[in-house]
C-alpha cells in the first residue's frame, strides 16, 4: 500500500490525471498479477526489486512516458494487444473502424463471400487482427512503413490465433500491393491525421507515439490525398473504403475523395458525437495513375524502413 500512495502522490505531483488509479496499475504490472488479485492483499509488501521496478516505472510515467508503453498492453475491441514506443496506441474511438469495416462485408454479403482487407498503417496490428478475428473467412492485409511496428503486429497475430490469415507487408501505404498485384475489396486506415501546428498542443503522452503515425502534414491531410487516390491500385470494383478522420475534417476529406471517384455513404461519431470514421463506397476509381509521384526517395524510404 505504501508504494501505492508514493506512486500516487508523485503522479499526482507531476499532473497525471488519474495518479490512483495508474499506481495500482503499475503495482500489479510490478506483480505480474490482474489490479484486482492486488486488492485481495494491498498490504503485502513488495521485494527490494519490485520497489526498484516500481519507482521506476513511476519516474518514467512522472516524466510522460505513456503508462501503456510501462505496461506493454493495451485493450481494443475487447482483445489484449503488446504495445511499444514503436507502435501507436489503439483507442478506443479507432474501434469505430472496425464496427463500420464489419457492417460493410456483413451488408455485402454474399457478393464479398471471402472478401479480401488491407489494412494500411497497421501499427500494432489491432484493425487488422481484430477484424480477422471478427471476418473468420477474410483474408487480411496489414502494411506498414516500420519493420519494427510490423514485428509487433506480428507478435500480436500470434497471440490472437489468426497469424494465418494476416498478411504483412513493409511499404509505404498501399505500393506493397500494387506491387503484388494484389486486390482487395475493402480499404481500411486509421492514418496520420495531426497537422502541423497542432503537434505542439498536444499531450506531452501523446508526442512521446511514433511521430509518423500522427503527423499528417500542414494540414493533416496528406495521407488521406494519397490513400483515396492509391486506392485505384488495388481496390476491386465495387469496393468501399473506412478511413478515421481528425476532428473536424470530413468535409475536406469528402471532397478529396468525391473528386477521386468514391461516394461518402456515411460518417459515424465517436463516443463524444465527434465524426471520425468516415465509409467511401467506389463510384469509379482511375487505374492511370503515375505510380513514380507517390515513391518516397530512396534515403526517405531507408530512413523510414520501408521495403
Amino acid at each position: 500500500m505504501q508504494s501505492v500512495l508514493w506512486g500516487a502522490r508523485r503522479l499526482r505531483e507531476a499532473g497525471v490525471p488519474v495518479p490512483r488509479r495508474e499506481a495500482e496499475d503499475l503495482v500489479a504490472h510490478v506483480l505480474s498479477q490482474p489490479r484486482h488479485a492486488w486488492y485481495l492483499d494491498p498490504d503485502a509488501p513488495l521485494t527490494a526489486d519490485e520497489a526498484a521496478r516500481m519507482r521506476s516505472l513511476v519516474t518514467r510515467r512522472a516524466d510522460g512516458d505513456p503508462l501503456q508503453y510501462l505496461l506493454g498492453t493495451e485493450t481494443f475491441c475487447g482483445l489484449e494487444f503488446d504495445v511499444t514506443p514503436d507502435v501507436l496506441i489503439p483507442r478506443p474511438e479507432t474501434e469505430g473502424v472496425v464496427e463500420a469495416a464489419r457492417r460493410i462485408v456483413a451488408e455485402r454479403r454474399p457478393a464479398w463471400s471471402s472478401p479480401a482487407v488491407v489494412d494500411v498503417g497497421t501499427g500494432s496490428g489491432c484493425i487488422a487482427l481484430a477484424l480477422a478475428r471478427a471476418v473468420p473467412d477474410a483474408t487480411v492485409y496489414a502494411t506498414d512503413c516500420s519493420r519494427a511496428a510490423l514485428a509487433v503486429a506480428a507478435r500480436n497475430a500470434e497471440r490472437l490465433g489468426v497469424e494465418d490469415r494476416v498478411v504483412f507487408l513493409a511499404g509505404d501505404l498501399l505500393r506493397p500491393l500494387q506491387l503484388a498485384e494484389a486486390w482487395v475489396d475493402l480499404i481500411v486506415s486509421n492514418p496520420p491525421y495531426v497537422a502541423d501546428d497542432e503537434w505542439p498542443q498536444l499531450q506531452r503522452e501523446v508526442r512521446r507515439e511514433p511521430s509518423l503515425a500522427l503527423r499528417g502534414g500542414a494540414d493533416g491531410l496528406d495521407l488521406y490525398r494519397r490513400l483515396v487516390v492509391e486506392a485505384g491500385w488495388v481496390l476491386r470494383a465495387g469496393g468501399a473504403m473506412v478511413l478515421e478522420l481528425g476532428f473536424g475534417q470530413e468535409e475536406a476529406v469528402g471532397r478529396l475523395a468525391n473528386a477521386a471517384g468514391f461516394d461518402v455513404e456515411r460518417v459515424d461519431p465517436d463516443f463524444q458525437r465527434i465524426p471520425r470514421v468516415m465509409v467511401l463506397r467506389a463510384r469509379e476509381v482511375s487505374r492511370s495513375i503515375d505510380v513514380d509521384r507517390f515513391v518516397m526517395p530512396g534515403r526517405e524510404r531507408d530512413r523510414l524502413g520501408c521495403a
